[in-house]
C-alpha cells in the first residue's frame, strides 16, 4: 500500500455527502425519537451509523492495515 495516496475529488465529495448525511439522519431520528417514534427512529439511527462508516471509511481501512500489520 502507498504510504500517501492521492485521493480523486469526487472521492472526497463523496466522503464529505456521507458526513453530511450521517448528521442529518442523527437529528431527524432524535427528533422521531422525542416524538415517540422510537422504531422508525432506531433504523434511521442505524442508516446514521452505516452513513458514518461510510464517512470515516478511510480512517476505518487505515486502521485494519495498521492492526493486520501488528499482527504480522
Amino acid at each position: 500500500m502507498r504510504k500517501s495516496q492521492e485521493r480523486s475529488v469526487g472521492t472526497m465529495i463523496s466522503t464529505v455527502c456521507f458526513l453530511g448525511l450521517a448528521l442529518v439522519f442523527f437529528l431527524h431520528a432524535s427528533e422521531l425519537y422525542d416524538a415517540g417514534y422510537h422504531v422508525k427512529a432506531v433504523g434511521l439511527g442505524l442508516c446514521a451509523l452505516a452513513c458514518l462508516a461510510g464517512g470515516l471509511r478511510f480512517v476505518i481501512q487505515n486502521a485494519v492495515v495498521s492492526v493486520k500489520r501488528y499482527w504480522q
